[in-house]
This record gives structure tokens, sequence and C-alpha cells, in this order.
């Protein structure tokens, strides 16, 4: 069963639409909650959430701010003139809140994929101990240049606005992301091995768009915060948190930061840390040929 449903943005201006995809011949027996990546929807997880239903699990999410269904076109890639990822932090809260009404008596774990791990890892330092399993999906660890890049966009956002478009940002940010693929079709190969899926992605009108200078912005302002020693301290010790991502995922550096993320929770005390990362397999493990092999991985984590 579908069902689809809107809720006031912690904004304060925007009408944040979400969807929910619930069992319908069997009782709920766990939630999860799905916080998409940068520059796409909710309703690409849905041949994930359909699979997750058939064994009792409900599955829901919502279209950040700036994405999908919840605003216009026009505002794609804009969260907001200041501090937008809070807005999506704040927003992930107030669905887990009512996910958490609607099944009391059941456990409710949370899943964010790219930018929406950074934003569940956000949300993680100060709420998550009200949930109970963690995925952390096509994640970044700690980098370098991250630091100049925020200082650029910062400058460049003073002189064309909060919706100013700046293709050498982008260009810092994904240019790199297909060195390594031989022949690579179109500037999105990076997302997945499975061609079917990447053009899928190029045909979608709400996938792929640019970001905005704000948009940039506040990505490099919520990734130097869950990379920061301060994120690592306030993260709850005792939870069950999956690391997963495609060893070939240049977002996590081929698996580098991946491992530099898990082995810093585990320094900073984490006892139920666990990663995998597959092989053959880009940014988009769900999307893979072979993703029900990552299918069942999340199945038997929720359930454990």
């Amino acid at each position: 069963m579908k069902k689809e449903g809107s809720f006031a943005s912690t904004n304060g201006k925007d009408t944040v639409r979400y969807t929910e995809w619930l069992p319908d011949d069997m009782p709920v027996i766990a939630v999860l909650q799905i916080a998409h990546g940068m520059a796409e929807h909710i309703e690409r997880y849905e041949d994930f959430a359909l699979w997750l239903n058939r064994y009792g699990i409900a599955v829901a999410g919502n279209d950040h701010v700036g994405h999908g269904r919840t605003s216009d076109p026009a505002d794609y890639g804009y969260m907001g003139e200041k501090d937008g990822w809070k807005t999506l932090v704040n927003d992930v809260e107030k669905l887990n809140g009512m996910l958490h009404e609607e099944h009391p008596e059941v456990p409710v774990s949370v899943m964010g994929h790219s930018m929406g791990s950074f934003v569940v890892r956000a949300w993680m330092a100060d709420h998550g101990r009200n949930c109970d399993r963690f995925i952390i999906m096509g994640t970044s660890g700690s980098n370098p240049a991250l630091k100049a890049g925020l200082g650029l966009t910062r400058m460049l956002r003073k002189k064309q606005g909060g919706h100013g478009v700046s293709k050498m940002i982008n260009g810092m940010a994904f240019g790199s992301y297909n060195k390594r693929i031989k022949n690579a079709r179109t500037a999105f190969d990076w997302l997945s091995v499975n061609e079917e899926n990447v053009d899928r992605y190029v045909a979608d009108p709400a996938c792929g768009f640019p970001f905005t200078l704000a948009g940039f912005e506040d990505l490099f302002t919520i990734l130097s915060f869950v990379n920061s020693k301060e994120w690592y301290e306030k993260v709850p010790k005792d939870h069950h948190i999956l690391l997963i991502s495609g060893l070939e995922d240049p977002v996590g550096s081929y698996g580098k930061g991946v491992a530099e993320v898990c082995e810093k929770l585990k320094d900073a005390g984490c006892s139920q840390v666990s990663m995998l990362l597959f092989e053959e397999m880009r940014h988009e493990i769900l999307n893979e040929k072979q993703h029900e092999a990552v299918y069942k991985e999340i199945r038997d984590f929720l359930l454990g």
C-alpha cells in the first residue's frame, strides 16, 4: 500500500511532500525512514521499499526542500537563504516523529544516501537516541579541499546571490567523478555501472539539476560538520550503525572515505559499527543490477 502526505516544513514556508510504502498483507514489524540524496527524489526508492514491504518493513521518506514534489523546479537546488541544511535535518526529525506516532510499538530506523547520509549523520548527533538503527549509504569522509571550496562558494554567492549557479563550483565538486571510468557515456556514469539506471536518471527532470550557490554552501557546510570532531563526539555510542557503499564510488573515495568514517566512529566509542563495500558497484548501490544482494544485507541489518 502506498500512501502520500505532506507536512509544514520547519522553515515555516514550504510544504514537504512524503511517501510511505506499507505492507498490505502482514503487520508492520519495522520501519525504515529514508533521506534521499542530492538532485534526486524519494520516488526513486520505490522498488527497494516494495521489496522490504514483503518482510513486514514499512518504508517512508520525504522530498527535501529544493527537491522533487516539495519545491517548484525553479527552486531546485536551493534549500534556503540561511542554514538550509538545518531545514533538511529538522524536516527529517519532524517526519521521524510522525512515524513514531503512527507505529508506536515498532522500531524505527533511519537511512541516508549520499547528501542524505550527511543529513542523517547531522540528525543523529541531536536526535538519534530516539531511533533503533542507522544506515549510512554512499557517504564521504573528510576532504582537505572542502574549506577552500566553501570559501570560494561564499565569495561567489555574495556576487551572484543565493540562487546563482556556478559551473566552476559544480566542476570542482563533481568534475573528477568519472575519471576512473573508461569511455564514459554521460556526466553521470559515476552513479552506476548499470547503464539503464544512469539513463533513467538523466531522463528524469527531477534529477541531475545543478545546485545553486546557496545549495552548495549548505552541502559543504553540513559535510564539514559531519566530519568534525564535534560530530563524532555527539553520535550515540551504543546504537547499531551500518556504513554501506560501492567500492567504485568516488563520493566515498573508492572505499577510503567510508573506512575513515568507520574507524573514527569506533575510536569515538561507538561499539556497534559495521561496514560493507560492494565490489563492482558505484554510487547508487540500490540501483545496480546486483541490487538484491544490497537489499538483503539491509533487510538483515534492520531485523537483526
